[in-house]
């Protein structure tokens, strides 16, 4: 079953200290759940849900549109349909077809493969314009339905966030609430109770206990994102 805020906005809740909801210059339902949105899109910031698509090229055509709702493109595979001779000149020699391995043909191949991945690398690009959601392909495709994948992105909904995502969600939202409630408690004189007030005195210990949580959030979410990006 996916998340939902109002699985969450209780939880949340209860973490701060659970203060009356029925109360406006305590924490509003509503409040809660503006926070619990901003931990969507912190997630979206450090840990984007990138999956693998895929255009298909046609002759003479730069402009493509990508998936629908996809807003982040990491990279695109696009090295075009050049040959050999094409990257390196005519008079570029290359062994192929050699049956047995020694070390230096087979040294040779690597840094051939090498060569040419660099060489198409330098040749061909791409850009992803986030305005209008565009993937442009440089230079211009020279055939048909050749299959160009690319590494992109759509944001997180409650719909598409994994059961998983849900404590790192919980601990961002609470730390923003933990700060919101200090502050607010801040304003006023102290808590009402029979015979008479009670100093809220322990507001700034709420705000500082919202910055910290909200720092060690935010380290994980990087860690995460570094863990990611090491296996490109």
């Amino acid at each position: 079953m996916s998340l939902t805020k109002a699985t969450l906005r209780d939880r949340v809740r209860l973490i701060v200290g659970n203060p009356k909801k029925e109360k406006p210059d305590e924490l509003l339902d509503t409040s809660i759940e503006d926070e619990l949105d901003s931990a969507l899109r912190q997630l979206d910031n450090y840990v984007p849900d990138w999956r693998l698509y895929y255009i298909c090229t046609e002759d003479d055509t730069q402009i493509y549109n990508v998936e629908s709702g996809v807003t982040k493109v990491l990279d695109v595979y696009w090295f075009g349909t050049s040959t050999i001779s094409e990257l390196f000149g005519e008079e570029f020699d290359v062994l192929f077809g050699i049956p047995l391995y020694d070390i230096e043909t087979g040294y040779y191949k690597w840094c051939l493969d090498w060569l040419t991945k660099q060489r198409s690398r330098e040749r061909f690009d791409w850009e992803f314009n986030t305005g209008s959601g565009k993937l442009y392909l440089i230079p211009e495709p020279e055939v048909d339905a050749k299959a160009v994948y690319y590494l992109g992105s759509k944001p997180w909904t409650w719909d598409s966030i994994p059961a998983g995502r849900e404590d790192i969600v919980v601990r961002w939202a609470t730390a923003q609430c933990l700060k919101m409630l200090g502050r607010r408690r801040q304003k006023l004189s102290g808590i009402g109770r029979r015979g008479g007030m009670i100093d809220y005195g322990a507001s700034e210990i709420l705000i500082r206990d919202g910055q910290w949580e909200e720092e060690q959030v935010r380290l994980d979410l990087e860690a995460e994102s570094m863990r990611f990006m090491a296996g490109f």
